[in-house]
């Protein structure tokens, strides 16, 4: 940092606060790409550093592994900086996608035999396989790609999906 900013901070003793701000930096390095983008620290106060997660279900799982990312980042900073890590959910726009549902007349494709008695729960579970069907394909149309381990259609540039990436931090976290 240049000599300057240095003692602006000083002058104002805002250097260990400053210094300790640098965590919110350290965290997409201490997460890894992957769980980067679905997450963003926006905030660090008295040892806490809060951290916005996609989903509430991301931060469940994040927190499991929260002691290891504290480590982490105090590892890193060189003290301890943070204490505790709280997730919570904010907003990450997924990218614009048209997706166009084909009417249900236009599937002629075979449908599975629930071997369902109830004619009408029959009925029911096969124009759901039929929509779900539809909808996959649309979702494909629109630029989303199977995942190559589970199947399930999905928006992102990896091959595999964010169900699947968190098992394998999962895996990775009780291998380590």
């Amino acid at each position: 940092m240049m000599d300057w900013i240095k003692d602006i901070l000083a002058r104002h003793n805002l250097g260990d606060e400053y210094s300790d701000q640098l965590a919110l930096i350290v965290w997409d390095e201490v997460a890894g790409p992957r769980i980067a983008r679905i997450t963003r620290a926006t905030l660090l106060s008295h040892g806490t550093l809060t951290v916005e997660v996609a989903s509430s279900t991301i931060g469940q799982e994040l927190s499991l592994l929260q002691q290891r990312y504290i480590d982490e980042i105090n590892e890193r900073m060189k003290k301890q900086v943070v204490t505790r890590i709280r997730f919570v959910p904010g907003h990450f726009p997924l990218p614009p996608a048209k997706i166009v549902i084909e009417d249900a007349s236009n599937d002629k494709g075979p449908v599975p035999d629930f071997a369902i008695q109830d004619q009408r729960l029959s009925d029911a579970f096969s124009s759901l396989y039929k929509t779900h069907r539809r909808r996959e394909r649309a979702l494909l149309k629109a630029g989303a790609r199977r995942c190559t381990r589970c199947g399930v259609v999905f928006f992102g540039t990896t091959a595999i999906c964010p169900g699947c990436q968190f098992d394998e931090i999962d895996e990775a976290g009780r291998k380590g």
